[in-house]
């Protein structure tokens, strides 16, 4: 599985996460237009360093980490955009099957919430799920 397979099924998974929770997403390094809400979620791949398993070469083991940034509007707090993080954090459990066509592909970890940064647009609360497979 190349990244590019890894990707879309990581993308897969979060837009059944988003669709539970209603939220757009904004995918990676494609024009999109922010609800009126101000609510919505950013992707982005972020793949490791391939390793190689065996002297060998015939197997590689991918790792990386698949970073989701729920996007809020600013000056409304922050404990709204914290629990859609940890909704997103409790979707991608250490050890669950991303892809049941590939069990294979997983999350290797547990995803971390972690603190939101304002920037002059918006309060953004990053979401990183390790994942790994071995192909």
């Amino acid at each position: 599985m190349n990244n590019g397979a890894i990707h879309k099924a990581l993308a897969r998974r979060l837009e059944q996460v988003a669709g539970t929770l209603a939220l757009p997403i904004a995918w990676e390094n494609t024009s999109f237009t922010p609800p009126t809400s101000g609510v919505y979620l950013e992707e982005n791949f972020l793949p490791a360093e391939t390793e190689d398993v065996f002297v060998q070469g015939t197997k590689a083991i991918r790792r990386g980490v698949y970073q989701v940034t729920v996007v809020y509007p600013l000056a409304k707090g922050t404990q709204t955009a914290a629990a859609l993080a940890d909704k997103i954090a409790e979707e991608f459990p250490n050890n669950a099957i991303i892809d049941k066509a590939n069990p294979a592909l997983f999350v290797n970890g547990f995803s971390d919430v972690f603190t939101g940064i304002s920037d002059d647009r918006a309060y953004r609360v990053p979401v990183s799920i390790p994942y790994m497979i071995t192909a």
